[in-house]
């Protein structure tokens, strides 16, 4: 907070909310401070930061800056590294498996991992500040597409504990203000949503004397009253770089309309244009080259900041313009190496604009406001740099892929350049672009490198999958497939189950996508073919994976509504792994659903059978009775019916009492009341019929009002219920 100035009503808004000593705030909710772009949010922030240190010796304080380190980028990191601070062991922090539905191990949803951080921060005991900084600049998106950003965060705070939030707002911003949108929805008290106010004129005046006094400099009042009638010079970030400006501004030097032909100096009026004319001011008047310059601020944008060594070894890669930039003219170039001297004097000038980051144990610079990555992504050249730098980093991943962790610091920079690139691209130039880095990849030729890119990429997408940001993932498995399935041609066993791993894993996220199933049963296929000839070449260790591959599709097909082939899959699926529990249970509720009844309560029985034998599966076991209760009823053998179904309605309710939270337990037991419900219908007990069945209706809405998703089970619940109403009738009149 060094050189702050001015915004004392801003700082005394947050020591007022954090002492509770004013009827303005709600102490029990959090407090955003909010504003638009360069308004000097995060400088705010650090300075109450400072002053909260000093007044509040008897309290805890704890403060993120989103984005400042790697491990500082999604919400997700930025709450667990709080609560860790806080004393919370690592191992209740972690996401949990839990049993879905189906009887299968799942992590647990990103809602549901959230209402668990939730409960952590409800359970602090001490006195404790939070302040996180700039939450816009999360990036996990996925979260606030969904809606599930900020359920970490309590809607009631506990008297001892207090959370400072800055946010962005801004027109410019749309969907990174989107979380302020979010935050509305959880801060409910207005005197808690504080806005930042541009500067006033003193404000400003104050601003720009101290830093030009920090460089020896002083305006003239002409030349001052000039800066400050500028349209933006009551934005502090206006102000820090036209001060770059300033500071070689002569006493006797006149003002001038911007780029008007008169004598003097100008200064561009706006925030995004003064940056714009700072960067060309570089190449016009502090004659650094204008490609180094371009290359130089496209390389940090487009990595998130480089360490120092690494930018000039990615500059020095290409050969060409370090023979343009420094020629062999007057002394011999022996490293064929960028000059430190070129960088140290653009560096001198560009430093107070860089922050400096320690990311994966490397210290980076990059730009400190998102104000220059806009300008820079503006730039007609960057997207070209970008493919280039891309070319640089290959040839540099390519030289070091044997050198462990250099091969992997250019491995991650790959990705997420290739990645990034590919999102402006048609469909058709991206599969073109993607075939080329996918050939040039598996010409590699070391097999460990490759499965060790292919396992990073993986673990991003699962991340991102798991936080239900299943658009994002797509591009990182594109890159997977590309070089994988040129590894698959190639006839190498690693490379093709590496393909059909990563045809399977892009499936799933088209699978969560809203009208993608058509494009996740055609990778499920194509998996499947890879899969059937390994198989062929290898059965006793590819039987399990076959059979996974035919199950994943007979499942999909089964939700497009072409049974018949999910019956034929899962048929072959026996014939190879006979006595396979989830194969017979899934057959028996396809066959079911097609009305082949008794072979339907075949499979079903056979599941039982399996199943009973270790019961201490509670899910499997559960799972089992009531698909043979299904079968049972639809079979008309009611006592039968009856008697599974009891056991499945009895470990279900515990399950759901248990954890009421879990909305596949709440689902599963809403579930159950239903096939309950149907059964005593049947028998004509009506009244237990509907109680149930209310009961069921009340834990559907309860998870609708959740998620909409759910809205369906409501839906289906009222039929059931107009159902059995009318047979409650016609009983009646008989």
């Amino acid at each position: 907070s060094s050189g702050f100035v001015g915004r004392e009503d801003n700082l005394k808004a947050i020591q007022d909310y954090i002492d509770g000593n004013s009827d303005a705030y709600n102490n029990e909710q959090a407090f955003v401070v909010y504003g638009p772009s360069g308004m000097g949010k995060s400088a705010l922030m650090a300075k109450a930061i400072e002053q909260t240190d000093d007044n509040q010796k008897d309290k805890k304080v704890v403060y993120r800056f989103v984005g400042s380190k790697a491990d500082l980028s999604t919400s997700i990191n930025v709450v667990l590294s709080i609560l860790k601070e806080l004393g919370l062991n690592s191992d209740e922090l972690k996401i949990q498996t839990i049993r879905d539905s189906a009887g299968r191990d799942r992590e647990e949803e990103l809602e549901e991992y959230f209402y668990r951080l939730q409960q952590h921060f409800l359970a602090i005991k001490e006195e404790v500040i939070i302040f996180i900084d700039a939450v816009d600049q999360f990036t996990n998106t996925g979260a606030l597409n969904d809606g599930h950003e900020f359920k970490w965060l309590p809607y009631k705070l506990p008297s001892n504990l207090k959370i400072v939030i800055s946010a962005l707002d801004d027109e410019k911003y749309k969907v990174a203000s989107g979380y302020l949108k979010l935050l509305k929805t959880r801060v409910h008290g207005q005197g808690n949503l504080h806005e930042l106010k541009p500067f006033t004129n003193s404000q400003s005046q104050t601003m720009l004397c101290n830093i030009l006094e920090r460089s020896g400099r002083k305006l003239t009042k002409e030349q001052e009253a000039y800066v400050l009638k500028q349209p933006d010079a009551n934005q502090p970030l206006y102000l820090f770089v036209a001060a770059q400006e300033l500071i070689h501004w002569k006493s006797t030097d006149i003002t001038k309309v911007y780029q008007s032909a008169d004598d003097g100096q100008d200064l561009a009026p706006t925030q995004r244009e003064i940056i714009d004319e700072y960067i060309r001011n570089l190449t016009e008047i502090y004659h650094h080259d204008d490609e180094l310059v371009q290359r130089v601020f496209s390389y940090l944008h487009l990595t998130g900041g480089l360490s120092e060594s690494v930018l000039l070894e990615v500059l020095s890669a290409d050969h060409d313009f370090i023979k343009k930039i420094a020629p062999d003219t007057y002394h011999a170039n022996t490293t064929k190496t960028l000059p430190v001297v070129i960088w140290a004097r653009l560096h001198s000038h560009i430093k107070p604009f860089l922050k400096m980051e320690n990311k994966q144990g490397r210290d980076t610079m990059g730009f400190f406001h998102r104000e220059f990555s806009k300008s820079i992504d503006a730039n007609k050249n960057t997207k070209k740099i970008h493919e280039d730098l891309i070319a640089l980093i290959f040839k540099l991943m390519q030289n070091d892929h044997n050198q462990g962790f250099l091969a992997n610091m250019y491995m991650e920079y790959y990705i997420e350049l290739v990645n990034s690139f590919i999102e402006d691209l048609d469909s058709t130039s991206r599969d073109d672009y993607l075939h080329h880095c996918g050939e040039s990849i598996a010409n590699i030729g070391n097999a460990g490198f490759l499965i060790e890119l292919w396992q990073s990429i993986k673990w991003k997408v699962k991340f991102l999958q798991k936080n239900l940001d299943f658009n994002a993932s797509l591009g990182y498995m594109h890159i997977a497939m590309a070089f994988t399935e040129n590894l698959h041609k190639q006839d190498l066993l690693f490379g093709s189950e590496l393909y059909a791993d990563s045809l399977i894993i892009i499936a799933t996220s088209y699978k969560n996508i809203p009208d993608s199933l058509g494009l996740a049963i055609y990778y499920e296929e194509s998996a499947l073919m890879v899969f059937r000839d390994l198989y062929e070449q290898d059965p006793d260790d590819l039987r399990d994976r076959y059979v996974d591959g035919l199950l994943n599709l007979s499942n999909s097909y089964f939700k497009d509504g072409r049974v018949e082939k999910s019956i034929d899959l899962s048929k072959t699926a026996l014939t190879i792994k006979g006595g396979n529990f989830e194969t017979l249970l899934r057959l028996a509720s396809y066959t079911l659903s097609q009305g082949d009844l008794k072979e339907g309560l075949k499979n079903a029985q056979k599941a039982y059978d399996i199943a009973k034998e270790n019961k201490e599966d509670e899910d499997r076991y559960a799972r089992a009775c009531y698909t043979l209760s299904v079968a049972n009823n639809m079979n008309k053998n009611p006592d039968n019916a009856l008697e599974y179904g009891l056991l499945a309605w009895e470990i279900r309710k515990k399950q759901y009492e248990y954890e009421q939270d879990s909305e596949d337990f709440a689902e599963n037991y809403s579930t159950s009341l239903i096939n309950l419900s149907r059964i005593f219908s049947k028998a004509k007990h009506h009244n237990i019929a509907i109680e149930l069945l209310e009961e069921s209706l009340s834990i559907a809405e309860e998870l609708a009002n959740k998620d909409p998703r759910y809205k369906v089970n409501v839906q289906r619940i009222m039929v059931s219920g107009i159902s059995i109403h009318n047979a409650h009738v016609a009983d009646s009149k008989e």
